[in-house]
């Protein structure tokens, strides 16, 4: 490793550091801290960023881990309490964003990737809000919880689809893939199936798998194998690696729901170390010239508009569901800041070659101004709702 490497990536540990204590100060989310961080340290150092090998690596692994949280992460347990009808309709409800992104894409005459754009939905910053108002097991804030949960997995399903789409197009080989990784997942959740079963008949060899604390925390590394196949496969099929990090986090989510450690420990990992190196990353390649050019705070603010009002014109659907009318007015609110997955769209869309860096960057212009308006919206008009 060269000097400039240990350099750069003593400035990126200084920041993971820093910006959790200085996001609590000026009230931001500390993924939009460390993303800030970034621009700054790459607009004031005389320090070339982009040919750094080991940072570079570093990010990516942290956007693998990322996604891999994000299906590991959601409450499996909380979509069992929803009833057969909620189910339904809070499904619907997100179709009916999707139909009003794909109308709202074609109007202002945008890349077909902003559908994604309009309509992603992750519980990232949900969580954590709903935790601060005390209404994570009140009955409104568990239902936003799984509307957002929903939200999150059809979002991710969607960007698996647009990614075949934007390599192979409407084509057999298309539809192939998919059927490919519908096979795939399925005999990976047998699998696991099975090997909960195998481990209720031979208890005593569970920490090999799950249980976190000993010396060699096998259930880490075994989180980590899991990771790593699933990502290897997923490249073979010709998707990419990072949503197959998605689908391994939700398949061992489904399949082996008493991991409260493995969650946990496996968190600390990458919300501690990897994940705000991929956030800190994605700052050092935002083109700064987004937040100075009028035209594309322009466009950042009518992203961060139509998010919100999509989210509200479905809003009728939820009338249909548990929902009081009163809590319909709050609920679209809460699945309106998508931090981590619009943040993801950007890279996925560079990736793809249908977004250049300045788009990009206005895109995570966009993420950044939703996750800091709309939680504080969000909590404003639930607040009464924290009384009940």
């Amino acid at each position: 490793m060269s000097d400039g490497d240990i350099l750069r990536l003593l400035l990126i540990i200084l920041g993971m550091f820093l910006m959790p204590f200085i996001s609590k100060k000026l009230k931001i989310p500390s993924a939009v801290g460390e993303i800030l961080y970034g621009i700054a340290i790459r607009n004031t150092l005389s320090l070339t960023w982009h040919n750094s090998i080991v940072v570079n690596f570093l990010s990516l692994f942290g956007f693998i881990v990322l996604m891999y949280m994000a299906g590991l992460e959601l409450d499996i347990k909380a979509l069992k309490h929803i009833t057969k009808k909620d189910a339904f309709v809070f499904a619907l409800y997100f179709v009916v964003i999707i139909m009003f992104g794909f109308l709202m894409t074609k109007e202002l005459e945008k890349p077909i990737i902003f559908v994604l754009v309009f309509c992603v939905t992750s519980i990232g910053l949900l969580y954590p809000v709903l935790k601060e108002q005390n209404m994570i097991n009140k009955p409104f804030g568990l239902k936003v919880l799984i509307l957002g949960s929903i939200g999150e997995i059809i979002s991710l399903f969607a960007i698996i689809i647009f990614n075949l789409y934007f390599k192979f197009g409407f084509s057999v080989e298309s539809f192939v893939k998919i059927v490919q990784l519908g096979v795939f997942i399925v005999l990976s959740i047998l699998f696991l199936k099975l090997l909960k079963l195998f481990l209720w008949w031979f208890p005593h060899l569970s920490e090999i798998f799950l249980k976190t604390g000993n010396t060699t925390e096998t259930g880490i590394r075994t989180n980590f194998l899991n990771l790593i196949v699933f990502v290897f496969l997923s490249n073979v099929l010709g998707i990419e690696p990072i949503l197959g990090a998605f689908i391994s986090g939700l398949i061992l989510s489904l399949s082996l729901q008493e991991n409260e450690n493995i969650k946990t420990s496996f968190g600390i990992i990458g919300n501690g170390f990897l994940v705000p190196i991929f956030f800190i990353h994605v700052g050092l390649s935002f083109d700064l010239s987004a937040m100075m050019s009028l035209n594309m705070i322009k466009d950042a603010c009518l992203v961060v508009i139509i998010i919100v009002l999509i989210r509200y014109l479905s809003s009728f659907v939820l009338l249909f569901s548990d929902f009081k009318a009163k809590e319909v007015l709050i609920a679209p609110m809460g699945t309106s800041f998508p931090l981590t997955l619009l943040v993801a769209v950007s890279q996925f869309g560079k990736s793809f070659g249908v977004l250049d860096d300045k788009s990009a960057s206005m895109l995570v212009l966009s993420a950044m101004l939703a996750s800091i308006v709309y939680p504080n919206i969000f909590k404003s008009i639930s607040a009464p709702l924290c009384k009940c």
